[in-house]
């Protein structure tokens, strides 16, 4: 350890690194855990997935979107609930500052103030943890509840297909497009609901920070 890194900062840093590697190994862990029991999950979430936005099997593509917006807001909404954003601004600012500062000092090669600055990235890196330890507890809590719906929504679409590999939908530029084909790494149907769900998270995500700039603002 270099001289003058203050050796609590540096334990503080090295636990929470260690904190947000064991949040990992569990989210993977009840990932690896589920992934067995998919089918019999998507099996018994199916039919009320189906009951509740299959729309009577007429629109597919509608019951994956819908899914998707569920899910997506879900998950955007409990991340804001969760994210001190206060913290999290403080952080960002200091980091921009510190960046800044690290590449002037590496230009002018001033080793000196180099290696202060590698000494004070140890109190960003214990900040950045503190910041990020509220999301990454919050990983495996939707874990269990987005991977049941997800497969209850693949359990509605099979039932929609009267339980065989084949949905077809027309589109514009092809009459015959099965949501169960695999031309790109994944099913169609996932394809659609990954870009639903990453669209509407989004926007919704920016509708949130322009609320809270505008609460913030007006506060001022």
């Amino acid at each position: 350890m270099a001289a003058g890194i203050d050796p609590r900062r540096a334990q503080e840093a090295q636990r929470a690194t260690m904190s947000s590697m064991m949040i990992t190994l569990v989210t993977m862990f009840i990932l690896i855990a589920i992934l067995p029991f998919y089918p019999m999950i998507s099996a018994f979430m199916g039919p009320y997935i189906y009951a509740a936005l299959g729309l009577g099997g007429k629109y597919p593509i509608v019951t994956i979107m819908l899914m998707a917006v569920i899910l997506g807001g879900l998950t955007t909404l409990l991340r804001e609930l969760v994210t001190d954003w206060r913290k999290m601004i403080r952080y960002q600012c200091k980091m921009n500052q510190w960046m800044k500062a690290y590449r002037e000092a590496v230009q002018k090669k001033n080793t000196y103030m180099i290696k202060k600055l590698q000494e004070a990235q140890l109190e960003l890196l214990s900040e950045q943890a503190e910041v990020m330890k509220k999301q990454q507890y919050l990983y495996p809590v939707t874990m269990v509840i987005i991977i049941p719906m997800f497969a209850g929504l693949y359990g509605a679409l099979y039932q929609m297909a009267g339980g065989s590999s084949t949905l077809i939908i027309a589109l514009p530029w092809e009459q015959h497009w099965n949501l169960f084909d695999t031309k790109y790494v994944f099913p169609n149907w996932i394809l659609i609901y990954s870009g639903v769900s990453l669209i509407f998270g989004t926007a919704l995500t920016n509708i949130i920070n322009y609320l809270r700039l505008r609460r913030i603002l007006k506060r001022d």
